[in-house]
């Protein structure tokens, strides 16, 4: 059958209004492992103690290095557990993991200052043997809260100023291998990058930490927007290291509990990427932000005052990306923001139902730059399969965001009709249309679905995936079958209940091939309450 493609379908930003939720600052129904430890370590209480003259205890390492400008001045060992690997393969004495460390700084120091233009971090006036910023490496696979990992530390270190903000010079830790083989207390692996690619994006999102913590000043509680900017600023010095992904995963398989109004650090992490719709936008909006959070501009507000003085807004840069945000998986080919974006996810819907006549309706409410999506199966037309018609919807008030969370509810309603009236938009390949109500904003995109005449991915490779999507036909979406696997001969193996869903726009359902299985051809049967078919699958080591 033909791929009848209607990809975007309509698109439409910003003229549907829709306020806001009163958000209360603890991050949504979710948890995620801390990137750094910048929060930790510059929390209300330390800071009250520093003010009193308490600085918090810096590690003791026996050996360093210094770069050539003398900026950096990177403290190591080669004994004990916080050991750096020993391989020195210039033969200078200094271990090249260690020459890696202060490449990574340089490198960061060259794009985030010298090419950015951020103010570069104070001097620590000769703490740590010099006036260059310290940077330990050690083992922080268990640093963390209760064991956990961190990639990297920057601690506060000497007050320099209290208003208009607080101002501090800082020192950096690293982990010492970013190994394959660490983990943390509870047996968890301890990075999602390993090794030298690690150790980079570390030390340019540390170093930005400092860079904020000693010119731009510490605002509060609110760490949102310092662990953005300094998980962007890893996409920026290393575009083709992806760190970040493992977090905007986070965002796409669970979009809803990550409104970008919480103030939680984790929120930056999965949302790093939006410096790049930021910087899309104009490439200075995230260093004005930080110029005039130096002024003690509430954080939340220098973002949208950065916006407007840069002939923007939060809103409309916000709504414009919810069509890239979409676009990822099997629709990431070309996305400008979220690079190798078929690389990622695809956004996890909402609610993802067939739609029966006359209507269908969704309604419920957000939180402040809360994401939702949803998916629905529209009857065509004409003998076609049904067309995917997916809605993304968010609550951009800006307003709102900029005074932390306050304003009215914050409600939408979706609805579907065979009845379209001449305002609705119309979904071509159907005799329906769509209305988004009460929304700030929305993406809508459909496609004609297709019938496949095999399963994919074929072959497949059991050390990739377990999971093979079957092609279902004559079946609407949500009706319940039953796959076998079988042997050639017919013998079964193992079977599985499931629900016929919509890939993208295929028709499938899918099947986990759990346990053993040797290399070789196998057949899949799937049956329903009308039909039963078989097909072939090649499985791979």
């Amino acid at each position: 059958m033909t791929d009848y493609d209607l990809r975007q379908i309509c698109s439409r930003s910003g003229a549907i209004l829709f306020a806001i939720l009163v958000f209360h600052q603890a991050c949504v129904g979710q948890d995620i492992d801390h990137r750094c430890g910048y929060s930790d370590r510059s929390s209300t209480e330390l800071r009250s103690k520093i003010s009193e003259g308490v600085q918090q205890l810096r590690p003791s390492l026996p050996r360093y290095a210094d770069d050539e400008q003398g900026r950096f001045r990177v403290h190591y060992t080669i004994d004990g557990p916080d050991a750096v690997p020993v391989l020195d393969n210039n033969l200078d004495g200094v271990p090249d993991y260690v020459e890696a460390c202060l490449a990574a700084l340089d490198h960061a120091w060259r794009v985030e200052v010298d090419t950015l233009g951020y103010l570069p971090p104070p001097s620590d006036m000769g703490v740590g043997g010099s006036n260059a910023l310290d940077v330990y490496v050690r083992d922080l696979s268990k640093a963390g809260p209760g064991g956990s990992s961190y990639y990297g530390l920057t601690s506060l270190d000497v007050r320099l100023q209290s208003t208009p903000i607080e101002t501090y010079t800082t020192w950096l830790e690293v982990d010492n291998d970013f190994s394959m083989s660490d983990r943390d207390a509870s047996g968890n692996a301890s990075f999602a990058t390993f090794g030298e690619d690690a150790l980079r994006v570390t030390c340019a999102h540390e170093f930005h930490h400092t860079i904020q913590s000693g010119r731009y000043g510490v605002a509060g509680m609110n760490r949102s927007l310092y662990e953005l900017t300094s998980t962007w600023m890893e996409i920026r010095c290393w575009p083709n290291i992806r760190d970040w992904a493992a977090y905007t995963t986070r965002l796409l398989l669970t979009p809803e509990a990550w409104p970008f109004s919480s103030e939680s650090a984790n929120t930056g992490y999965v949302w790093g990427w939006f410096g790049n719709a930021l910087s899309a936008a104009h490439p200075n909006i995230l260093r004005t932000m930080w110029e005039l959070i130096a002024t003690d501009m509430r954080t939340t507000a220098a973002l949208v005052e950065a916006c407007k003085r840069h002939n923007a807004t939060l809103s409309g840069i916000f709504c414009s990306s919810l069509q890239w945000l979409y676009r990822t998986g099997s629709r990431g080919a070309g996305n400008p923001l979220l690079p190798a974006a078929e690389l990622l996810p695809e956004i996890r819907f909402f609610s993802d139902q067939p739609v029966v006549a006359p209507t269908a309706t969704e309604i419920g409410r957000l939180l402040g730059f809360e994401v939702r999506a949803f998916r629905f199966s529209v009857p065509s037309s004409s003998s076609r399969p049904p067309v995917s018609v997916g809605v993304v919807v968010c609550d951009a008030d800006e307003v709102g965001y900029a005074n932390q969370g306050s304003g009215p509810d914050g409600r939408y309603r979706i609805e579907l009709t065979n009845a379209p009236s001449g305002s609705d938009m119309r979904i071509d390949g159907t005799q329906w249309g769509l209305r988004v109500e009460s929304a700030y904003c929305s993406h809508v995109e459909g496609a004609q679905t297709i019938s496949l005449s095999g399963p994919y991915p074929q072959p497949l490779s059991l050390q990739r995936t377990r999971r093979v999507y079957i092609p279902v036909t004559n079946e609407p979406i949500g009706t319940r079958i039953t796959l076998s696997l079988l042997t050639l001969s017919g013998a079964a193996l193992r079977s599985s209940n499931t629900t016929v869903i919509l890939d993208d726009d295929r028709i499938v359902a899918t099947f986990d091939l759990e346990g053993e299985l040797p290399p070789g051809t196998y057949l899949v049967r799937s049956e329903s309450s009308t039909s039963t078919t078989l097909h072939k699958v090649i499985l791979q080591r």
